[in-house]
């Protein structure tokens, strides 16, 4: 799949609304790549292994303290999603929200794709 691209004065280059990916080519020049978000089957497989890791590590959770600190880190990330508080690499929801099924940052088995927490 490629890239949702519009162009971001902000950035200064094409920027997919999908992943969030910027390239820096100029406004006339046009631009294909492949997105990198996370389809809705990726987020379908990344859910099912991170409930099922979640069970057979018995069903840890994190804090509120603990969420509320990987959230500021994911609110910061440029691969957050705000609108729809997910991350766009896995697809999983990263919200304050107090059930593990619905909030990756609640599973204490849980991690961040890219390493940040």
């Amino acid at each position: 799949m490629n890239c949702d691209l519009e162009w971001s004065d902000e950035s200064g280059g094409w920027k997919c609304k999908r992943c969030g990916s910027i390239y820096k080519t100029p406004k006339d020049r046009e631009v294909l790549a492949e997105c990198k978000a996370a389809t809705k089957l990726v987020q379908m497989v990344n859910y099912a292994r991170a409930v099922y890791t979640h069970v057979s590590t018995g069903f840890q959770n994190r804090s509120d303290e603990q969420v509320n600190d990987l959230l500021t880190i994911c609110r910061q990330c440029e691969n957050y999603n705000a609108h729809a508080r997910i991350c766009r690499i896995c697809g999983c929801r990263c919200t304050g929200g107090a059930f593990a099924y619905v909030n990756k940052l609640r599973m204490n088995s849980q991690h961040c794709p890219r390493g940040k927490w």
